[in-house]
């Protein structure tokens, strides 16, 4: 089938980054050649908070609301796997999402919260439902190409100086910092976390607790 989606969160009563997530939407579409339908899904959300699902195919957008639901254990800092896979449009959320979703798979059968996509050169991509960043001297990088611009990626550049780069699993190993960001779950350290990413996370804690007092 084809489409394209987005996933999406509330803090508070607000969905956050509405029109970034509807942006990325569209320009997924141009990437597959899809049109989509006319107008702006219409999302209803009456409970708090919530994970949303937006996918649009050319037949028509198809809207899911749920509880948002987090394992608070992932922010001690998780464990991951390593993939290689590729996806054929990376900049793009599109359907069949398979590689991903096979990639992440394997990680939830080896007991990992994570499974990160290594390229056909060795290097480092993506997580398979998140963007990448390592830590190193203070400096904090992130790969530049083939992978998903993500919504929470951009916030976070947009907080601290991030800088492109490439890296090997065995590289990533030795990083003084690394995390993952995730829309549903913001930022979430693999392994150990360091200042930096303590610091981040902070960020969308205080943003979830806002949220709370509306």
């Amino acid at each position: 089938m084809k489409g394209v989606f987005e996933t999406m969160r509330t803090y508070g009563e607000e969905i956050f980054k509405f029109e970034e997530h509807m942006e990325r939407l569209k320009r997924s579409a141009e990437i597959v050649g899809m049109e989509l339908p006319v107008g702006i899904p219409e999302i209803r959300v009456d409970r708090f908070p919530s994970r949303i699902k937006v996918t649009a195919t050319p037949e028509g957008f198809e809207v899911e609301v749920r509880d948002l639901e987090i394992d608070e254990a992932v922010y001690d800092g998780i464990e991951v796997v390593f993939v290689e896979a590729e996806r054929s449009n990376p900049e793009a959320k599109a359907l069949p999402y398979d590689v991903c979703h096979d990639a992440h798979k394997l990680a939830e059968d080896a007991g990992c919260g994570e499974a990160v996509l290594v390229d056909r050169d060795g290097f480092v991509t993506e997580g398979a439902y998140s963007n990448v960043f390592w830590v190193k001297n203070g400096e904090v990088f992130t790969r530049e190409d083939g992978v998903l611009p993500g919504i929470t990626r951009g916030v976070v550049s947009e907080l601290i100086p991030v800088s492109f780069g490439k890296v090997t699993p065995d590289e990533l190993k030795d990083m003084d910092e690394i995390f993952i960001t995730k829309t549903t779950t913001g930022v979430v350290p693999i392994g150990r976390s360091g200042p930096i990413t303590k610091k981040l996370m902070q960020y969308f804690f205080d943003l979830d607790l806002k949220g709370q007092k509306r």
